[in-house]
């Protein structure tokens, strides 16, 4: 996987409180997936700001995975790639 999974730290009062992301990697890589990890969850952070509190693991998650996927996709067209549609088009009906 590209991006590690976003370690969550749930507080006993959950879910009347929201969860606490933590900081950290959970494992060395190297500096391009740092920064791609660091890139998503930037915009998980923007995101959350819109979102009621106290979140919900659930919703934290379905952001998160929307968030890494918006990462690597911006990362992809920066590098020269990007998704099939992106670079062909949609599919034509034939």
């Amino acid at each position: 996987s590209l991006i590690k999974p976003l370690q969550l730290l749930i507080p006993a009062s959950y879910p009347s409180s929201s969860p606490v992301i933590l900081d950290e990697l959970p494992l060395k890589v190297s500096d391009d997936l740092s920064a791609l990890f660091e890139r998503a969850k930037a915009k998980l952070k923007y995101k959350l700001l819109s979102m009621n509190v106290p979140w919900l693991i659930k919703d934290i998650a379905r952001a998160w995975e929307h968030c890494a996927r918006e990462a690597i996709l911006e990362y992809a067209h920066a590098n020269g790639g990007g998704t099939f549609t992106s670079m062909h088009g949609d599919w034509d009906v034939c």
